[in-house]
C-alpha cells in the first residue's frame, strides 16, 4: 500500500507538471503570435554593403550627439541643433525608426529656418523609437542615432 501512495504521488507530480509546462508554453506562444518583429529592412543587402561607409559616418558624428538636443512637449517634439551645426547645414533627414512595427516609421527631410525644428507628435504612435538623423556640413556626411520614448497623452 506504501508503494501505490509514492506511485500515485508521482504520477499526480508528473501530470501536474506537464500541464503547467503546456500552460506556460501556450502563454509563450500567444504572446509570441500577438508581436510583430520587423527586424529586417527592406533594403538589407544594399545596407549591407554600405555598413563601413555608414560606421565610419556615425562614428565622426558621436562629437555633435551632445549638441543636438530633443525636447518633447505634450504635441511636438523639437529638434535643437547647435549654432555651429545650423551655421554650415540647414537640411536634415529625421528618421523615427520602430524597431517592433514598421509601418510605425515616419522619415520626413527639413529645413531649419530658425534655431529648431519640430515635428507633431500626431504622426508618431506612442512607444520607443529610434530617432535618425542625418545631415551634410562641408559635403560630409554626419548621422546621430538618440534613444526616445514617444508619450502620448489619454485624449489622443
Amino acid at each position: 500500500i506504501y508503494i501505490c501512495i509514492i506511485y500515485i504521488k508521482c504520477c499526480i507530480s508528473i501530470f501536474i507538471f506537464i500541464i503547467l509546462f503546456i500552460a506556460i508554453f501556450t502563454v509563450f506562444i500567444f504572446f509570441y503570435i500577438r508581436h510583430n518583429y520587423d527586424l529586417v529592412s527592406d533594403k538589407y543587402y544594399r545596407e549591407g554593403a554600405n555598413y563601413s561607409t555608414r560606421l565610419e559616418i556615425v562614428t565622426r558624428s558621436q562629437v555633435y550627439f551632445d549638441i543636438i538636443h530633443v525636447l518633447q512637449s505634450e504635441n511636438y517634439i523639437a529638434l535643437y541643433p547647435a549654432e555651429s551645426i545650423l551655421r554650415d547645414s540647414n537640411k536634415f533627414d529625421v528618421w523615427f525608426y520602430r524597431p517592433s512595427v514598421k509601418k510605425s516609421d515616419f522619415i520626413k527631410e527639413i529645413s531649419i529656418d530658425g534655431d529648431s525644428l519640430t515635428i507633431n507628435k500626431a504622426s508618431l504612435s506612442r512607444g520607443r523609437y529610434i530617432l535618425k538623423i542625418d545631415w551634410f556640413m562641408d559635403n560630409i556626411e554626419y548621422a546621430i542615432e538618440k534613444d526616445i520614448f514617444i508619450e502620448k497623452t489619454l485624449s489622443e
